[in-house]
């Protein structure tokens, strides 16, 4: 009796163990290590970086509410700002209300595209669906298993980019930021 209990444990644990080691390893989104907290700096790529991310900017694809696939370009032709989020993501939901401030204030000049990253293992799409009919108004779009993140080099959310009229990324922000840091940005496109 003794060798099957301990045989029962040892697979309980064999199986624990792979599943964390699964999480782990599909995971390739991250959140910074100082959670909710506001960026203190607001580093931006050079021109060089900032070319390259155009060019996979207006590249990538993603899929509307109807599943269908969509582009920066179908979706706005005025300045935008393009956010990479989940709702599983703390930092995400402390960001999400000051880009709703924003969104009310500036959606007219300016078209908010919200990338939910759907990696079928944290995020699905309900889950996106859920979080935002229960706390926001605005569309939002699918980045299904990653694709647009990992064209961008997303790798921890949220990230931001703000676009001009030309569809031409001009500011980056790769962790949360304060109202009056995004709000000089996208005044610096309107």
């Amino acid at each position: 009796m003794k060798k099957r209990e301990l045989v029962a444990a040892l697979a309980i644990v064999i199986l624990l163990v792979g599943g964390i080691i699964y999480l782990v390893t599909t995971s390739s989104l991250t959140q910074d290590v100082t959670t909710t907290e506001v960026a203190t700096s607001t580093s931006q790529p050079t021109e060089e970086e900032l070319a390259s991310l155009t060019k996979s900017m207006q590249a990538i694809s993603f899929l509307d509410e109807n599943d269908q696939e969509t582009s920066v370009k179908e979706v706005t032709t005025k300045p935008a700002i393009v956010v990479f989020w989940a709702s599983w993501c703390p930092d995400c939901q402390a960001q999400l209300p000051i880009l709703a401030k924003l969104y009310k204030k500036y959606s007219e000049d300016i078209d908010f595209i919200f990338l939910n990253v759907v990696d079928q293992t944290r995020e699905t799409k309900e889950s996106g669906q859920k979080y935002l009919a229960a706390n926001y108004e605005f569309t939002y779009y699918q980045d299904k298993d990653l694709v647009a993140a990992d064209s961008l080099k997303v790798t921890n959310i949220p990230t931001m980019f703000v676009l001009n009229g030309q569809q031409e990324v001009v500011q980056v922000f790769r962790s949360n930021q304060t109202e009056e840091v995004l709000s000089k940005a996208l005044e610096s496109v309107k």
